[in-house]
């Protein structure tokens, strides 16, 4: 029996509000790189020194991402236990030819492992579940997985052209959020949706 209906909800829930904070990052990333062009936003040695009302802006935003990572991360992990125990229980009853390899929430936690073990267990779900191709699941492990290895070089350089390219490549990892959570949300709504529908009749 599939209960993950409310765990979806507040999972894609969270997800919205990561997207949100992210998109508000993006343009925070840009707003500092167009401050560069203001001679009054340096210091006497040439460094960078944004307004305070920036910097604290910069700071909420720091907030509002750490806060909405932490809840919709759970949030998530709630909803995967779930349905991946209805994944599991579906898969033996219909003799599914997807092998469920079980411990779909510790394998966020395994160092290295954790790379590639969170895809296995949401694609084994999908394709139980949805029961068609894991496009989505992939597109979501691609968009994750480019986050995971994006940096953000925050440290001063008094070269202007160095400083804009940081401030660009720091909005790509909070666009990059942004797309990934997105395309959680959206697995997430299509494997609830597929879990809630009833199964056809034999006759």
């Amino acid at each position: 029996m599939y209960t993950g209906t409310i765990a979806a909800r507040v999972a894609v829930a969270g997800l919205v509000s990561s997207m949100a904070v992210s998109l508000g990052g993006v343009v925070l990333s840009f707003w500092m790189r167009a401050s560069l062009r203001n001679p009054d936003h340096f210091d006497a040695l040439g460094f960078w020194a944004p307004p305070p009302a920036l910097e604290m802006l910069a700071d909420l935003d720091a907030i509002g991402i750490l806060a909405t990572l932490v809840f919709s991360a759970i949030a998530f992990l709630v909803w995967m236990s779930k349905t991946y125990r209805f994944a599991t229980e579906k898969a033996r009853a219909i003799e599914s030819p997807v092998t469920l390899a079980g411990g779909p929430i510790i394998a966020w936690f395994i160092p290295f492992a954790n790379l590639y073990l969170p895809f296995a267990r949401l694609k084994e779900m999908w394709l139980v579940i949805v029961e068609k191709p894991a496009t989505p699941v992939m597109i979501w492990y691609a968009l994750w997985l480019a986050r995971s290895f994006s940096s953000i070089q925050s440290e001063p350089e008094p070269d202007l052209a160095l400083l804009a390219a940081e401030h660009t490549r720091a909005a790509l990892a909070p666009f990059a959020d942004f797309l990934a959570a997105g395309a959680a949300a959206y697995m997430v709504l299509r494997i609830d949706a597929a879990a809630r529908a009833p199964e056809p009749s034999a006759f």
